[in-house]
């Protein structure tokens, strides 16, 4: 089993990041969904993990690529921000998308609110945003447990 933390919408504030160390024993990546792509390397040399990182529409163009498909354990999973697929107005469009690309999971970000959702066997998940909630949720994190036959998203809430 292989589990992967998500983070999304940090904006350049790292601050309530750092103590993700002591909360992420046996995590073995990060994956970050975008709008703080730039501090992926602040990431790494803090939790001492790998970083997958996409850009989101408040990132600066070029640093990150818009969008991944990761595969770990035989399981395929599209790793994108939201905003290319208008996320705010639905999920039409980034369902469509991964229908495309054959994943078995979106992992996004974009409205700072988190998500979870299984359709069709596709599993959307949005961990929120670390360090701005919106929707008087308060701030969270994601983890992403892949193995055979298991891809399970667990969210967190950061207190």
């Amino acid at each position: 089993m292989i589990t992967v933390a998500v983070i999304s919408d940090t904006h350049g504030n790292m601050t309530r990041l750092f103590p993700l160390n002591r909360w992420l024993k046996g995590v073995q990546g990060v994956w970050y969904a975008g709008d703080g792509c730039a501090e992926r390397h602040l990431l790494e040399e803090q939790l001492g993990f790998p970083v997958a990182a996409v850009a989101g529409n408040c990132d600066e163009p070029g640093l990150c690529p818009l969008e991944e498909v990761v595969e770990v354990a035989g399981k395929r999973v599209l790793l994108t921000h939201g905003h290319l697929y208008k996320v705010k107005n639905g999920l039409s469009r980034l369902e469509a998308r991964a229908r495309l690309l054959g994943v078995e999971a979106c992992i996004f970000g974009h409205t700072h609110l988190p998500a979870l959702l299984v359709k069709d066997g596709l599993t959307f998940f949005n961990p929120g945003s670390a360090v701005r909630p919106w929707g008087g949720y308060p701030p969270s994190y994601g983890l992403l447990h892949i193995g055979e036959g298991i891809l399970r998203p667990e969210l967190r809430m950061i207190k």
